[in-house]
């Protein structure tokens, strides 16, 4: 499989780090809502916790993780939860290698809200709200945990903000790093956890070095706390987590799907289609999707390997079009096959015809069985005179007579508008008939061909012809003075 940077680049950033330490948002609901941007106060100091730029992709992503297989989205919550059983009684060691560092220079005290700290700025990405993120920001234990810290370094106050700046730099340069990289090396870090954290290793070592930028760099490298001892702390809670691999696996598919971008080939009049996949530009190996039908009419039928077709003897149908990749859902989209479905302009015709449909619609759950045939009568009739003048089509200004032969020659164009037309409300009278649910369908009561009417015009030119006559005799018949 042939993997441009960009794609390897998201995949991996959530892969890496996307660990504990730092994540990306997966509860159930809109995150910016959760957030507090949608009609809730606060909205200026959330904004002030995370960049408008990093509040979008997380938008996107949990967006396009709701899109996939709902088991995505469960992998992702179970992930979620185990995060919420850890614990400082039984999974203090995991920030051992961090701790390590100042245990005995700073107080016994402050291990247990540094760990806990750890914990709940990961949790947070899997479960975001404006409540929790104030929790975290207003939480004593853990402004103190942090400000020992920092007097510990001889540094200026040290604030959770600082924490999460640090954390989303560090996700950026991942990004940047690996869209350095080579397709050989890409795949290799798709496969080799090993990989992957020499990843994380580069990249902090990066984000460390700048202390002018980073608060959190110039604390702990003071400290002499390395990138090899943050690697080891999140290797421990990476460990930890058994329900992170699967976790890991939907937020990659999340990242392809919201590249995902279909181009299509439209031949025999539209009856025929021919999709293929690209993800961030670069084409998907047909062998590697499996296209199929989600959901639709059953007339629209589609190959794996992305060929969909309907039918000669149907005008149009439409499908929700699915292409999954390696089990997992990449791409859906609902597609029309042969005629454009016409939209019809709310006539005076069709207004009147609305109105009292329903009229009796409204009429018709309340009323007995006696009386709903009664209203039966009333739609039968009222479908019956509203398609008879729906249906005729006018002749008379099409018509010519030319060497003994009456000639019916009307553009093409109105044909096309009088056939569109009438097709688009067929569909309109049967779906607002199929509402009395009585059983059966508006074919039963008229029928589905183009009327002509003839008879007007050839008894106005039997009339004309007749008055012609008439006048020639009476000339004839009148004496010459």
């Amino acid at each position: 499989m042939r993997l441009t940077t960009k794609i390897a680049s998201a995949a991996l950033a959530a892969a890496v780090a996307g660990t504990a330490l730092s994540g990306l948002p997966l509860s159930e609901r809109g995150v910016l809502e959760k957030l507090g941007f949608v009609q809730m106060a606060h909205a200026g100091a959330a904004d002030s916790f995370y960049s408008s730029d990093f509040i979008k992709r997380l938008l996107e992503l949990h967006q396009y993780l709701q899109m996939g297989d709902p088991a995505d989205v469960q992998e992702v919550r179970d992930l979620r939860d185990e995060m919420a059983t850890l614990s400082f009684e039984a999974n203090g060691q995991l920030i051992a290698p961090i701790w390590n560092k100042l245990s005995g220079k700073i107080d016994p005290s402050v291990q247990q809200p540094l760990f806990d700290f750890m914990v709940a700025a990961g949790s947070l990405q899997y479960d975001p709200s404006f409540d929790n993120l104030e929790a975290i920001r207003k939480n004593p234990a853990y402004s103190g945990a942090l400000q020992a810290v920092a007097a510990l370094a001889r540094q200026n106050h040290l604030t959770v903000d600082d924490a999460m700046q640090f954390m989303n730099a560090l996700e950026q340069k991942t990004t940047s790093l690996v869209s350095a990289k080579s397709n050989t090396e890409l795949l290799l870090l798709m496969a080799s956890e090993g990989e992957q954290t020499r990843l994380l290793g580069d990249a902090l070592e990066t984000v460390l070095s700048d202390t002018s930028t980073y608060k959190v760099s110039a604390v702990l490298t003071k400290l002499g706390i390395t990138k090899k001892d943050i690697v080891d702390t999140v290797t421990n809670f990476r460990e930890q987590l058994k329900k992170e691999v699967p976790a890991i696996r939907s937020m990659m598919i999340a990242y392809m799907r919201s590249g995902a971008k279909e181009t299509v080939e439209i031949d025999h009049d539209g009856r025929k289609h021919t999709y293929k996949l690209s993800i961030f530009g670069r084409e998907v190996p047909k062998e590697l999707l499996v296209w199929s039908r989600a959901a639709g009419s059953k007339d629209v039928k589609v190959a794996q390997s992305g060929v969909v077709t309907i039918p000669g003897s149907v005008v149009s149908a439409k499908a929700t079009l699915r292409a999954s990749l390696l089990g997992k859902v990449l791409f859906e989209k609902e597609v029309t096959l042969g005629k454009e479905e016409p939209e019809v302009p709310e006539d005076e015709l069709l207004a009147d015809y609305n109105k009292e449909m329903n009229t009796i619609l409204a009429q018709w759950p309340q009323s007995t069985s006696e009386q709903q045939q009664v209203l039966l009568g009333q739609a039968v009739q009222l479908l019956q005179t509203t398609w008879k003048q729906e249906n005729t089509f006018d002749v008379t200004p099409y018509m010519t007579a030319e060497q003994g032969y009456i000639i019916f020659k009307p553009p093409v164009e109105v044909m096309q508008n009088y056939l569109t037309r009438r097709e688009a409300v067929w569909k309109v009278l049967g779906e607002s008939f199929s509402k009395l649910q009585t059983g059966s369908g508006i074919d039963r009561y008229i029928v589905n061909a183009p009327y002509f009417n003839f008879s007007e015009y050839l008894s106005g030119r039997a009339e004309s012809a007749g008055a012609q006559e008439g006048s020639e005799g009476d000339e004839t018949a009148a004496p010459v003075p």
